[in-house]
């Protein structure tokens, strides 16, 4: 039993450490890559568009930003006192059980960091009308 105890405060004073470590080569071009070739590339440039609105109906969903297969990111801030319901799609398919939640002061990412960005409408209700958000987008 005492060894038992011992071990598990060895491990405990002594937390295994996990390192990952990935090779990286210059190519002939002289470009840092990482391990299955791809090439370190500055970050593309865009210019972002904030919009702000707010609910005009309780419980009644409403467009706060228009689909676009051109976007390049996107974010909903929930700027109210109120939780909000996002939807991605059009209003007239908008259900609560198919939405996402985003809590007073909360916000809502289209964006991955993956690479993946959402290019679908963005709905958005809330409990309470007036309920006010931001959406930026680029």
């Amino acid at each position: 039993m005492i060894r038992i105890i011992a071990a598990a405060l060895l491990l405990i004073a002594q937390p295994v450490q996990a390192q990952v470590i990935a090779e990286s080569y210059r190519n002939a071009a002289g470009q840092v890559q990482d391990g299955i070739g791809i090439t370190n590339i500055a970050p593309i440039r865009s210019t972002s568009v904030p919009t702000s609105g707010a609910v005009a109906s309780a419980n009644a969903f409403q467009s706060a930003l228009s689909a676009s297969p051109a976007r390049k990111g996107c974010a909903l801030y929930n700027t109210s006192t109120a939780a909000m319901l996002v939807y991605l799609g059009a209003p007239a398919g908008a259900s609560a059980a198919a939405s996402i939640p985003v809590p007073a002061g909360g916000s809502f990412n289209c964006g991955s960091f993956q690479g993946l960005v959402l290019t679908d409408q963005i709905s958005v209700t809330s409990a309470t009308a007036g309920a006010t958000f931001v959406v930026v987008s680029q």
